[in-house]
Formats: structure tokens, sequence, C-alpha cells
């Protein structure tokens, strides 16, 4: 499956999101013409979940504050073999805020600025990539987060960003 954001398009949902791609037949969110604004899930009481994924080509909501292609307010996400590669405009690939999350075998891939920005939210990361990022890989403000077994390859700024009140568990990384 291909959803293929043109025209400025976006998703809004205020209900969970169920994408089970496979290994060999990823679900693909992406933006042929790189107008795609990206997916913003709201307030969902139920747990959005997302396996083998690809959001690539995309860009910021610009709405209510959130600053990610993919953003995730007041809900529960996992995204476990997920890839976030090749955003076009925005301060954030991923940005979750207020919300429960887990990111487990996932991907990271040529991000303009910060790849994951976790605001005042707890989650869990682990085994999980970062490669070639412009800004920083992770940026934490008032968030309860495990990280384990994280990768960071040619990140510009801060692998880790740690700041306003978070409480990060971190172990096994590389930073190169």
């Amino acid at each position: 499956t291909k959803i293929d954001l043109i025209n400025s398009s976006f998703i809004t949902s205020y209900s969970p999101i169920f994408a089970y791609g496979s290994k060999d037949h990823p679900i693909e969110f992406t933006s042929s013409d790189k107008t795609g604004r990206g997916l913003l899930l709201l307030n969902s009481k139920v747990q959005s979940n997302f396996d083998f994924v690809i959001f690539s080509n995309l860009s910021n909501y610009e709405n209510k504050g959130l600053s990610g292609a993919i953003s995730i307010y007041e809900s529960k996400v996992f995204f476990n073999n997920t890839s976030f590669k090749k955003n076009i405009n925005g301060d954030d690939f991923l940005n979750i805020v207020r919300s429960k999350f887990k990111i487990h075998n996932s991907l990271f891939s040529d991000i303009k600025f910060d790849a994951l920005d976790s605001d005042f939210s707890s989650g869990e990361i682990q085994n999980t990539f970062f490669h070639n990022i412009g800004n920083d890989a992770i940026d934490f403000s008032g968030s309860n987060v495990t990280l384990k077994k994280a990768y960071f390859y040619r990140v510009s700024d801060k692998a880790i960003s740690a700041g306003e009140n978070s409480k990060i568990n971190i172990t096994d990384i590389i930073a190169s």
C-alpha cells in the first residue's frame, strides 16, 4: 500500500491508526510532489500501531503548534520496523507531545533538522538507528524515556538532547 499525499494534503485522525505492512511489502506514506504535510494523530484513546511502515518526503503540518511531519498529540503510539526518511520541511520529522510511545527496530535517515522531538511524553526507544541528521537526533523536553540500543551516525548537532526536567535512562548506545 502506498499513500501519496500530493497538493499539500495531509491526514488528521482522532482515532487510532493501524498500519501493518510486512518486510517485503511495507506500507508507505510519501509525497511524490514533495508538498504533502504528513500525518497528525490527536487525542486517540486507543493505541495506534505502525509496523513495517515507511514515512518519506513529507513536511510538517504547521498547525496547533506541532512541529513534525508526523505529529502525535495526547495519544498512545507504537512504531515498530518503521522508517522516517528524507523530510522536506519542518523542525522535526516525528514530534510526540503529551503522549505515550514506543519506537522499536526503526530508522531515522536523511533528516533536515531534528529527527525526533519528545515533549512532556513517556516511552521507550529500542534498537533504533539515526543516520545523517541535520540537527539533533533526539530532543527531549519534560519527558521520561528509556533508550536502549540506539545508534547515531553523522548527526550534525547533539545525538541526545535532554532538557526541561527530562529523565532519560540510557543503555547501549553508539555515537560516531
